[in-house]
């Protein structure tokens, strides 16, 4: 008969009323050094958050990703939510979703995800990083990038070979009930995970934020 110890599948972390990070993995316990904490929430907290709240709708109670990004497609943006890029390459089996939402006006990157935890977190802030380098890098996924967005706004304004990636952003939109700011919710290492794709869009030369998307 198979067994295991429970403590052998979570992942868990909490903060003492000292203020002490603690993690556990693998059945062990490990105490994160406290510099090393601070330095990752002040630049996680460097992270610029989109002010305006009417930026995106609320998020319906019930509702599924599929639904709200259909309804952002009424609201002027160009929907990439399922429409996958794949350069056909006898070795390529991989496929890339542009983004869920492309705002043209501000030339954003819309990822949008509803919070269930580190998971699906660790998904969207991937999505968001891996796109942008494609964008900055691969000619074919530039011209599919143009392509989809003129043909959606009935435009010829995007051009793969005078597209410029500082232009751009990669903006997070996080759907969540919690009334509490990203800082106090996200888990520690997610921080961490986010913060190495910041910096790989940066290294890039475009630019990256957050938004708060209400569940009601």
């Amino acid at each position: 008969k198979n067994t295991f110890n429970f403590l052998d599948v979570i992942a868990f972390e909490f903060k003492d009323s000292k203020g002490d990070h603690y993690f556990l993995n693998n059945s062990h316990w490990f105490k994160i050094e406290k510099k090393y904490v601070n330095d990752v929430e002040k630049e996680f907290n460097s992270i610029p958050i989109i002010a305006d709240t009417s930026y995106l709708p609320n998020w319906k109670a019930k509702e599924s990703e599929g639904s709200y990004n259909a309804r952002l497609d009424q609201l002027n943006f160009c929907i990439y939510d399922k429409k996958l890029f794949s350069d056909k390459a006898p070795s390529s089996t991989s496929k890339v979703e542009v983004c869920d939402a492309f705002d043209k006006k501000n030339k954003r990157l819309v990822c949008v995800k509803k919070y269930s935890g580190s998971a699906t977190l660790s998904h969207l802030f991937a999505q968001g990083s891996v796109s942008l380098q494609l964008l900055a890098d691969y000619e074919k996924y530039k011209k599919f990038f143009c392509k989809k967005t003129n043909d959606h706004f009935k435009t010829k304004e995007f051009k793969p070979e005078s597209l410029k990636i500082s232009d751009y952003s990669v903006i997070y939109a996080i759907a969540t009930a919690r009334p509490a700011p990203f800082s106090k919710f996200i888990p520690f290492f997610s921080k961490i995970n986010i913060l190495t794709h910041v910096r790989i869009i940066k290294t890039k030369g475009a630019k990256v934020g957050l938004y708060k998307i209400d569940i009601v």
